[in-house]
C-alpha cells in the first residue's frame, strides 16, 4: 500500500473535508486542493493542474455544481493522466445512475463515462441526498412549515461521514478499484416524516410543504438567491425524487464499512445545529 499524500480536489468542501478527515483517521496523509487549499488548483485556470497533480498516485475528485462541471472534470483527468496518477475516486450522484439520468446526474455521467475509459483505477460513488442538506428546508421550520419542491416518495438520504469513509478506503485499498458504489442510508424516509421529527425536535407542529414544480422554478432564484440554471437542476432532481427513484436502499456502505449506514433518525437535531 502505498503512503504518498492523497489530493483532495474540492477538498474545502463539506464531502471534501470529510474525506481529509476520514482518511487522517485511516492513517493516510492527503491534501487538499482548489483555489483555497493547500495545494493550488483553479478549474478556471487549468494552467494550475500540472503543478498540483505534480508525484500524484491517488486522487479524490469533487467538482462543484456549475453548468461546465463535466468539461471542468474532463479536463482534470486528461491531466491527471498526463501526470501518471494511477487511482481516481469520484464523486458522482445517484441521478447519474437513473435512465435517462436527469438533473445533475447528466454532467456526473458524462465525467463517469471518461473515467471508466481512461487508463487509472477508478472508482465512482453514487450517492443519494445527502443528510446535511436537509438543513437548507428547515429555515422556516420556527414558523410550523418545511417547505420544498414536491417530493410525495421516501428518500434513502446517505450521510456525508459515510460517503466519505467510503471514499478514503477506496483510496487506499485495491479491492474498490472498478467498482461503481450506490451509496444510501438504512432506509428511506418521507419529507413529512422528517417535518414531524423535526416539530417533535421543537415542540410545535411543522408542516411539509411541497410546491408544484413550475412554481419552485421561479421561487427558488429568489427565495434561495440561486441562479436559474441550478435552480433547475434541484428541481429536475426533486421530480426524480417524487417519482421514487432514492427510495431505494443498497447494502454498498454497510457492505465497505463493515457497519450499518448512519441513519437519519435521531441525527436530526446534530444536523440542523440544534443538539
Amino acid at each position: 500500500m502505498s503512503t504518498s499524500p492523497v489530493l483532495v480536489v474540492g477538498g474545502t468542501g463539506q464531502v471534501g473535508s470529510a474525506v481529509l478527515r476520514a482518511l487522517a483517521a485511516a492513517g493516510r496523509p492527503g491534501r487538499s486542493a482548489g483555489r483555497g487549499g493547500e495545494v493550488r488548483l483553479d478549474h478556471d485556470h487549468p494552467g494550475s493542474y500540472a503543478a498540483a497533480l505534480d508525484g500524484v498516485e491517488a486522487m479524490f475528485v469533487s467538482v462543484p455544481d456549475r453548468p461546465d462541471a463535466a468539461e471542468v472534470e474532463g479536463r482534470l483527468l486528461t491531466a491527471a493522466e498526463h501526470a501518471g496518477v494511477r487511482r481516481v475516486v469520484k464523486l458522482s450522484a445517484a441521478s447519474a445512475g437513473w435512465e435517462p439520468p436527469r438533473s445533475f446526474g447528466v454532467s456526473h455521467r458524462r465525467a463517469e463515462e471518461q473515467l471508466r475509459s481512461s487508463d487509472v483505477a477508478w472508482t465512482i460513488l453514487r450517492p443519494t441526498v445527502f443528510q446535511e442538506t436537509i438543513a437548507l428546508f428547515c429555515e422556516d421550520a420556527a414558523k410550523g412549515r418545511m417547505l420544498t419542491p414536491r417530493c410525495r416518495s421516501a428518500v434513502a438520504f446517505v450521510a456525508v461521514d459515510d460517503v466519505a469513509a467510503v471514499a478514503a478506503r477506496a483510496l487506499i485499498d485495491d479491492d474498490l478499484a472498478g467498482q461503481t458504489l450506490e451509496l444510501t442510508g438504512p432506509a428511506a424516509l418521507g419529507f413529512g416524516d422528517i417535518a414531524h421529527q423535526v416539530g417533535t425536535i421543537l415542540g410545535r407542529r411543522v408542516r411539509h410543504i411541497g410546491l408544484p414544480h413550475a412554481i419552485a422554478r421561479r421561487a427558488l432564484p429568489r427565495a434561495a438567491g440561486m441562479p436559474p440554471w441550478l435552480a433547475n437542476e434541484i428541481v429536475d432532481l426533486f421530480g426524480g425524487l417524487d417519482a421514487g427513484l432514492q427510495r431505494h436502499v443498497t447494502d454498498d456502505v454497510e457492505r465497505v464499512l463493515e457497519r450499518q449506514a448512519f441513519p437519519l433518525d435521531g441525527r436530526l437535531a446534530e444536523l440542523l445545529g440544534w443538539g
